[in-house]
């Protein structure tokens, strides 16, 4: 199983969209399963006072051997990104662009070298 750390940088409240979006709460520890196979995991969700204050969640991407639709996955993170207004994605701590093909690039990479 490859597991990437997801860092999702944005307003609190786009934020909070997003997880709804995700996962219908912003409980940590949530987790739910996405199109191609892969499961996605709140680990932390900080507590932060304020209207427009940027701050910084961190998901986990799980994407067992089996899962074969990179592509898939890749455009379910960036489409549900874009729709609440997340611009700053970082997968094991290098920023990505939040594109499709951007994350797809990154996650075959990681993939691969685990392979190795």
């Amino acid at each position: 199983m490859t597991e990437i750390e997801v860092k999702v940088e944005g307003t609190k409240e786009n934020l909070r969209n997003l997880l709804n979006d995700l996962f219908e709460s912003t409980k940590e520890g949530m987790r739910k399963e996405i199109p191609g196979g892969a499961t996605l995991t709140l680990k932390e969700w900080p507590l932060v006072k304020g209207v427009g204050v940027v701050i910084v969640i961190t998901l986990v991407l799980a994407i067992p051997p089996a899962a074969a639709a990179v592509g898939q996955i890749a455009e379910y993170l960036s489409r549900k990104s874009k729709a609440n207004g997340v611009t700053k994605l970082s997968m094991n701590r290098k920023e990505i662009e939040t594109t499709p093909e951007g994350i797809t690039r990154f996650v075959e990479t990681t993939i691969h070298i685990e392979k190795r």
